[in-house]
């Protein structure tokens, strides 16, 4: 990180990144400096050194340093998140953010892992992103399964029968 903002030369960099983006099967991978110009990316190999500090997440990790996760709404949806900071002779140097775009294959992938059907609902915009779920609609949901729980209560946990099967839903 630290030889790639000092020379210019990024190659070592992004050879690690398109590794990572294939092995783990990543939609992005990218090293974004403590300025927040990305320096290389996985995912895009030919594009570097344009500036991510109009992107809330960028500004979380430069400001937190900490590991960290969140969803961003982008150009191709909703994506998943990961932030790892990079520090060189305990010096912030910036960092790698890694996501996975929350869709309806993600979410397949998930229930293959947790052994449970899911739906992925986007608070800002209040629609579902990806879901295991065929049929149902968005508007149903907020209606009937949300904010019907959600009023008046400070809990983040609770249960909503859909059909005849109870589901545990996490806000």
């Amino acid at each position: 990180a630290l030889y790639a903002a000092m020379t210019e030369d990024n190659s070592t960099m992004l050879n690690n990144l398109e590794t990572y983006y294939k092995k783990l099967d990543l939609n992005n991978i990218e090293y974004t400096d403590k300025n927040g110009i990305v320096l290389a990316r996985g995912h895009l190999p030919e594009k570097s050194n344009d500036s991510k500090l109009d992107f809330p997440f960028t500004k979380k990790m430069l400001n937190s340093r900490e590991k960290s996760w969140d969803y961003e709404t982008g150009k191709r949806g909703v994506t998943l998140k990961f932030g790892v900071p990079i520090f060189v002779e305990k010096e912030f140097a910036g960092f790698i953010g890694y996501g996975y775009y929350i869709n309806d294959d993600f979410m397949e992938l998930m229930k293959e892992t947790l052994k449970t059907d899911l739906i992925f609902i986007i608070k800002k915009d209040t629609k579902i992103a990806g879901s295991t779920l065929k049929g149902i609609k968005t508007q149903d949901i907020i209606n009937n399964y949300i904010t019907s729980g959600l009023e008046g209560r400070e809990t983040r946990e609770y249960q909503r029968k859909i059909g005849d099967i109870t589901y545990s839903c996490l806000y």
